[in-house]
């Protein structure tokens, strides 16, 4: 929490901004001055680059990354899904999950893709970090089998690495799980697609719909 007491026209608790889903959203909780976006009074609204924000006497600049040039219907931090297939749904921040049950054959598993994103430790590579999982993924999967890393493209991405991993699930299926590594400049983009042999199709579809792409902040 910042407090600015050299502006009289600010209220204590003047506006909140929160961040979901990649989304910047601001909340206004003055009931004297409000706050305003671009000249307009709102009670809440999403900030996008280059917005001003203006609460009491003080405009705060908005400043984030461009757009991404990579078309996408759901969008989950740096990771862009242009093709969502039939059956699957998007949940907010994570990623997709497949809700066409007849498929699974009785299984309780459901199959889903799951978007994460983290900064690549200073001084190493994909590669490096790509070994790292895979000596977890070996510590903690039943019977885990490995296959890869292989090189894979990704939209969007400097790099790409794929990784096969089979294990045993609880219910005594095989599961395999599917993981693309992408490099977007410094942040490692993972996609995690865990599913049985009846969604394989879809995940082709949803690959080659998918982007990873993390844009500058410019200074």
């Amino acid at each position: 929490m910042e407090q600015f007491t050299g502006d009289q026209e600010m209220s204590a608790l003047h506006f909140a901004v929160s961040l979901s889903g990649g989304t910047l959203r601001v909340q206004n909780h003055s009931q004297t001055n409000g706050s305003e976006v671009n000249g307009a009074r709102v009670a809440t609204a999403v900030l996008a680059s280059g917005d001003k924000l203006r609460a009491g006497g003080t405009v705060f600049a908005i400043i984030g990354p461009p757009p991404s040039p990579f078309p996408a219907q759901v969008r989950i931090g740096g990771w862009g899904f242009n093709i969502i297939p039939q059956g699957w749904k998007p949940v907010d921040g994570i990623g997709l999950i497949f809700q066409a049950d007849s498929q699974q054959a009785g299984s309780q598993f459901r199959a889903s893709v799951a978007a994460l994103e983290e900064s690549l430790p200073e001084a190493k590579t994909l590669g490096d970090y790509v070994d790292v999982q895979i000596e977890v993924a070996k510590s903690q999967l039943k019977a885990a089998e490995i296959q890869g890393p292989a090189e894979a493209r990704m939209q969007g991405a400097d790099e790409a690495l794929l990784l096969t991993v089979s294990s045993d699930a609880k219910d005594g299926m095989r599961v395999t799980q599917r993981q693309i590594y992408a490099r977007s400049g410094d942040v490692v983009g993972i996609l995690t697609m865990s599913g049985l042999a009846a969604v394989n199709q879809d995940f082709i579809e949803i690959v080659r719909g998918a982007n990873f792409h993390k844009p500058q902040i410019p200074a």
